[in-house]
């Protein structure tokens, strides 16, 4: 049970924060960072899916500063859903399932403001099965 309270607040955290950057966005331009390509591979950003058509939250200021991320493989955003649920995987390692419903559900969520990136389940699913590595020692 320390696990899952372990589990639950971390994730009540990570909520919080990304809401008080998306909030405060537009005052300190969060969207330089937190938009941009981190792994480019020409035709297979979308390999698993494809992104929503708003994707960056509607936070760049100008069409000029959107990032093709249909070449993208890997985006700022994939990679913090792999290290959060690598910490979600540490902490909590007995919680695959419910880790794995969240993130899905995380996505259909965000699917209904056309943010979603099904690459985000595969590193939610990465990261986890690596933190419970880390943590266990098992897979």
């Amino acid at each position: 049970m320390e696990q899952l309270y372990a589990l639950l607040i971390f994730y009540s955290i990570v909520a919080i924060a990304v809401w008080v950057i998306i909030e405060t966005n537009e005052k300190y331009g969060w969207n330089k960072i937190l938009n941009g390509c981190l792994v480019d591979c020409v035709g297979c950003g979308e390999l698993f899916g494809k992104r929503g058509s708003d994707y960056d939250f509607g936070t760049l200021q100008y069409e000029s500063d959107k990032v093709p991320y249909e070449n993208c493989f890997t985006t700022f955003w994939n990679f913090s859903h792999f290290l959060t649920h690598l910490i979600g995987g540490y902490l909590a390692p007995d919680y695959f399932l419910l880790d794995f419903l969240l993130g899905v559900g995380f996505e259909a969520y965000e699917s209904q403001y056309a943010c979603q990136d099904p690459n985000d389940i595969i590193a939610n699913t990465l990261g986890f099965v690596t933190g419970r590595y880390l943590a266990t020692g098992k897979v």
